[in-house]
């Protein structure tokens, strides 16, 4: 049995969900949260008001936060992962649970993606779902006569997250809508994440990038841009395709068909708040052993829970 830990994105945030951890498993992730709150001079809670989702740093720092929050719950109770993946931020936490970047440098890092996209030029982001890659691809080439319109995520067999000008991601959704009665909702007014318009904002973050303390893992890499393992997994590798990562399609449907043939009789658990890619999981794709490690109650009894079912599984 193999273990696999997938960490979620930013859209997973929701108000309150780190005052959750830190009160329902306060032995472990205190102190976790003493540590992120000396590394940024300020107290971690402030990521955690309604009000801070206006902030894309908060949103990222929090959501890479509780991701890594939910992992050490479950190194606590004996649960770690011979494999990993990330969606979209979530390779960040990816990172860390490979050993490519200590907590602290993704931290820092984490912010510094933040700040940069802040800086991004505008335009959306909107989910499409259920819905075939290829009548998708058809909404999209209709769509392009409006401005820029692409497939920035392609999440499942049948979810995938558009971006690019309002113009052009409104008419993808009317087609969608009217042709394939797909539900379309529009997951960011601000920030085209993962599309070619933020080709600029690559270069913001690269100083940062190359900055960072990168090691050689010394578990597989599955970067979201490739949508497989990567080979010579160097440090200047890793830099290059984090790069990559701000303005190319995170390929997370085809990362979790790879890790369907690498990890045998593979056991997956959602390391985050909500339960994103536990449903995603669920979509009649895959015959899928899947947790999720978010609840909503008594979350250090839920985490447990999960220890146990594998224990008696192994």
């Amino acid at each position: 049995m193999n273990v696999v830990l997938l960490f979620p994105g930013q859209s997973s945030r929701y108000p309150g969900m780190l005052q959750k951890l830190a009160t329902g498993c306060p032995a472990v992730v205190l102190p976790l949260f003493q540590q992120a709150s000396d590394v940024l001079h300020r107290n971690v809670t402030d990521y955690d008001t309604a009000g801070a989702i206006a902030s894309n740093e908060y949103v990222q720092v929090s959501v890479f936060l509780a991701n890594h929050a939910y992992w050490q719950l479950l190194r606590h109770e004996g649960v770690d992962g011979d494999f990993s993946a990330g969606l979209s931020l979530g390779e960040y936490n990816h990172l860390v649970h490979i050993g490519a970047l200590e907590f602290d440098a993704a931290l820092k890092l984490v912010v510094a993606r933040a700040a940069a996209y802040d800086r991004g030029p505008f335009g959306v982001m909107a989910a499409v779902f259920p819905v075939e890659e290829d009548a998708v691809a058809d909404a999209v080439s209709q769509a392009r006569v409006h401005g820029i319109c692409e497939v920035v995520n392609f999440n499942s067999p049948t979810q995938h997250v558009l971006g690019g000008d309002r113009p052009a991601i409104d008419e993808a959704i009317r087609i969608l809508e009217h042709e394939q009665a797909a539900t379309c909702v529009v997951i960011d007014q601000r920030l085209p994440m993962h599309c070619s318009l933020f080709a600029p904002v690559a270069a913001l973050f690269s100083p940062a990038l190359a900055a960072a303390p990168f090691k050689t893992p010394g578990r597989p890499y599955l970067p979201n841009v490739l949508g497989r393992f990567a080979d010579d997994v160097q440090p200047d590798r890793i830099r290059a395709l984090l790069a990559d990562h701000v303005y190319r399609p995170v390929l997370f449907r085809q990362s979790i068909d790879v890790l369907f043939d690498r990890a045998v009789d593979g056991v997956y658990i959602e390391a985050g708040p909500r339960s994103v890619i536990h449903n995603l999981l669920g979509k009649k794709w895959h015959s899928f052993r899947r947790y999720k490690t978010d609840a909503d109650t008594n979350l250090a009894a839920a985490v447990a829970e999960i220890a146990k079912e594998l224990r008696r599984a192994a």
